[in-house]
């Protein structure tokens, strides 16, 4: 089980993304009263993988990428423009009777003409053997203050597909639905909070695939 934590003050909101079901480091944001990070002439990014299961072939599975350093607001191809944190997906063959590994990268670009490549890679299950269906919730920005928006994006992988996503808990009752979550792709759904009181907050939405297995994030 996945779930989203994180903080709002009067300045900003951290989260932290926890995986239940696997072994992962939680994921933290600086705090910071400057959220463009201002600018400089460099920047990076990482790219992992939302779970540590084997994808299944021809399904698309969830890569949670992060830009560092540069300016924001940063672009990768194809997936429009983000803050620090976004969600991509990717889809990967496997046609033999074992798994495989898969070493993939992305890049990313910032507003002031720098770009970052990162790697990772991806395990794919045999062919014919469906991994877990499994979610990952992501929200941004990753700075707020008390009464603005944070748009959370909720993405399945594994299972078996159509998937269908059940409403977002946003963990605070003080809180307002600027937009209820709706799916957005096949694989994604996309929900918008106004949070209205500081302190800590655990969001969770839950998804079903098409054989009935759930997965909460």
């Amino acid at each position: 089980m996945l779930r989203r934590l994180f903080t709002l003050s009067l300045l900003s909101v951290i989260f932290s993304l926890f995986t239940a079901c696997n072994i992962d480091v939680p994921k933290s944001i600086t705090v910071t009263t400057n959220p463009g990070g201002g600018t400089t002439t460099t920047m990076s990014c990482s790219a992992v993988p939302a779970t540590n299961s084997a994808a299944t072939s021809g399904v698309p599975i969830a890569v949670n990428v992060s830009a560092m350093d540069g300016t924001a607001p940063y672009s990768i191809s194809g997936a429009g423009t983000f803050d620090h944190t976004t969600t991509i997906s990717r889809v990967y063959s496997n046609s033999t009777n074992t798994q495989i590994t898969v070493n993939d990268q992305v890049s990313v670009a910032d507003s002031a003409g720098h770009s970052a490549t990162c790697g990772f890679t991806v395990t794919v299950a045999a062919f014919g053997q469906p991994t877990p269906v499994t979610c990952n919730l992501v929200g941004n920005p990753d700075t707020q203050l008390v009464g603005g928006n944070v748009a959370f994006s909720a993405t399945a992988t594994g299972g078996t597909m159509p998937y269908t996503f059940n409403s977002l808990n946003s963990g605070d009752v003080t809180s307002t639905v600027v937009s209820p979550l709706t799916m957005v792709s096949s694989i994604q759904a996309q929900a918008t909070i106004k949070y209205n009181a500081q302190g800590l907050k655990t969001a969770v939405v839950q998804v079903t695939d098409h054989q009935g297995n759930i997965a909460s994030c």
